[in-house]
């Protein structure tokens, strides 16, 4: 049963460890000059869209593995509005 599952839990940890890197990025320089905003609100609508689809259709692996990349899409958006006027 496993089986049917491996590929999205699989899928669910790239999608959020892709993020981590960008998030330390724009950290440690402080800056948010290469990133698109406009990128960011539309991944946010697709997650929030994906996180409806597992809820409506019981898929619990979307469901609880879109979370994380919305908080992190959010987490980045949140940056780039600190660090936007913030260049060195």
């Amino acid at each position: 049963m496993w089986e049917k599952y491996a590929f999205g839990w699989i899928s669910n940890i790239t999608t959020i460890t892709y993020k981590i890197p960008q998030i330390y990025k724009i950290y440690k320089v402080k800056s948010v000059e290469s990133i698109s905003l406009f990128s960011l609100c539309i991944q946010v609508f697709g997650y929030i869209f994906y996180i409806l689809h597992g809820y409506f259709n019981d898929d619990t692996t979307i469901f609880y593995g879109m979370i994380t990349p919305l908080v992190e899409n959010l987490i980045l958006i949140f940056m780039y509005c600190y660090y936007k006027d913030r260049a060195t």
